[in-house]
Order: structure tokens, then C-alpha cells, then sequence
């Protein structure tokens, strides 16, 4: 199980300070993106498991009449991933002797879908939709065992919500 904490890849414009761009600086804002992801592995190779996230952003200002404009995004990620585990492969296969049992470097490949729910407000007019997209990515990932059951991970690539995302997991 992977519990992680992510830069948002999806941002109208904002930083990780609420400054933003198009000149809607300071009254942009986005979340982290959050990761959950349950594994099963099939043997000491080969994993496969379901993960889902959520992040979102959005701005809002007033004009000087006193008319209020927002726009808002929340992606919502489900699917799956499968991960071959490079470390264990190398360990065991190959048998050079590379050590650090409690290592794991994976790649892992995706699928599923991004759930997108959007809202704009202007003083004219106001819409909303939420469309459904397939998704497919691919990332690198290492995972380091504190202790036999808990450990921290990193993972880079083209992932649920973020290229970088890294947090606490658990093996049971």
C-alpha cells in the first residue's frame, strides 16, 4: 500500500505559493496531488494493483464592480498498473550479489481513467461539465524498507497526477 503526496501536474497557472499567471496572480491556488495505490505481488518480479488519486486547482477574483469570476478543475484518477521490480530481478536472476534487501527499484506502466470536474463562474455566465478520459503513463520508482513492514517511496515519470510523488509505504 502506497500513501503518497505529490507536485500537481494540472495547474491553471498556479505555483506552490498561490502565485499565478494570465493576471490572476494571488487568487490562484491548486492542492498537492494525493496518491493511494494497493499492490499485489505475483511473484518477486511482477506486481499489479489499482490506484486512484485526486488534485485540484482553480482561481477566483472580483472585478472593481463587485462581479465575481471563478474557474475550478478536480481530476479524480482511477485505473491500474502493472510493475516489474528491476532490483529483484537483478538480486535474484542475474545473481550479482547487489544486496540491500531492503531496496526495491520498479518501472511500472498504467491505465485507467482521469475524471475531470470543471466549474467557471463569470458575471454573464456560468458552466460546468465533468468529462471522463482514458489515461495511460508510465513511471520509474524506488521504495527503501525502514523497517521490515514500513518504508518511504520516491516515483518519477508520467504518473497519476504528478511527475514526482513520493510518501510512506506499507508491505504486508
Amino acid at each position: 500500500v502506497d500513501l503518497g503526496i505529490g507536485f500537481p501536474r494540472y495547474s491553471y497557472g498556479a505555483n506552490l505559493f498561490g502565485i499565478g499567471y494570465y493576471g490572476y496572480a494571488y487568487n490562484s491556488y491548486r492542492t498537492p496531488s494525493f496518491k493511494l495505490s494497493v499492490r499485489y505481488g505475483f511473484n518477486d518480479f511482477i506486481s499489479g494493483g489499482l490506484y486512484a488519486g485526486y488534485a485540484h486547482n482553480g482561481w477566483k477574483t472580483t472585478d472593481a464592480n463587485g462581479f465575481e469570476s471563478n474557474d475550478r478543475s478536480t481530476y479524480i484518477p482511477v485505473g491500474v498498473g502493472a510493475s516489474f521490480h528491476v532490483w529483484s530481478f537483478l538480486n535474484k536472476t542475474l545473481d550479482l550479489g547487489l544486496g540491500v534487501e531492503k531496496l526495491d527499484l520498479y518501472v511500472t506502466l498504467m491505465t485507467g481513467a482521469q475524471i475531470k470536474m470543471y466549474s467557471e463562474k463569470r458575471p454573464t455566465y456560468t458552466d460546468a461539465y465533468t468529462r471522463v478520459n482514458p489515461f495511460v503513463g508510465s513511471l520509474v520508482g524506488a521504495r527503501y524498507f525502514f523497517i521490515n513492514n514500513i518504508g518511504a517511496f520516491a516515483e518519477f515519470g508520467y504518473g497519476m497526477n504528478s511527475y514526482l510523488t513520493g510518501g510512506v509505504t506499507f508491505k504486508f
